[in-house]
């Protein structure tokens, strides 16, 4: 429980981002890809679904670029643990944006599938 509370103690803005646009637009790509009836309404729904995906590979770029110097937001070095922690934190981050956009796609896939039926 201490590392989930030191992982949203220590987000960044970008991460948060992530977390809230892929919160935010995974509930309404499930809606949405059970709702559409167009084809143009499904692949605008591809098209949006991938933002946390996007949100996420940026989130990585960016800790990525900050974790290579090795300095923290004050300028200081940071030892090798935390870096590994800056690390990890970073994939999370990444992970939730690519979840986020996997299960939009998949649903409006499965949908798509099931009316073509």
């Amino acid at each position: 429980m201490e590392t989930l509370t030191d992982f949203f103690e220590n987000l960044t803005l970008l991460e948060l981002l992530t977390i809230v646009v892929a919160a935010i637009l995974t509930p309404i790509g499930i809606v949405t890809s059970i709702a559409a009836k167009r084809r143009e309404s499904i692949y605008w729904l591809l098209a949006i679904g991938s933002v946390p995906l996007l949100l996420g590979v940026l989130s990585l770029w960016a800790e990525k670029r900050a974790l290579d110097y090795g300095l923290d937001l004050f300028g200081r070095r940071m030892d090798a643990n935390a870096i590994a922690r800056g690390w990890h934190e970073a994939l999370i981050s990444a992970s939730i944006g690519a979840t986020g956009t996997v299960i939009i796609v998949f649903t409006t896939l499965l949908t798509r599938q099931r009316r073509a039926k």
